[in-house]
């Protein structure tokens, strides 16, 4: 089951317009975004109690995706939106979803 979308908050998402709403949904959730943009991943995850397979992680680096995904999460690389839309709905059809977005 999938219970959350992690990415960077800075580079493709600030890019694309989604940075403020972003942090918002992480402040209201009782996050520090700032926090998170220093977080190594083991670190999210741990802070949002869930297991790595529960967790897709999103970034523009390749070396990124390939570390979220040697920890167990599932992990997309962003080339544009349209794909990105694309591939998420492949993973949540495939599982199913109590999202956190942060």
């Amino acid at each position: 089951m999938i219970k959350a979308v992690l990415f960077d908050f800075g580079g493709v998402i600030a890019d694309e317009g989604f940075r403020d709403g972003l942090r918002a949904i992480a402040i209201q959730q009782g996050l520090d975004p700032d926090m998170l943009h220093r977080a190594g991943i083991d670190d999210v995850v741990n802070q949002l109690s869930i297991l790595p397979e529960e967790a897709v992680f999103i970034d523009d680096a390749p070396d990124n995706i390939d570390r979220a995904r040697s920890r167990g999460l599932h992990a997309l690389l962003y080339v544009n939106r349209k794909r990105l839309e694309e591939e998420l709905a492949k993973i949540l059809k495939h599982e199913k979803s109590e999202l956190s977005f942060l």
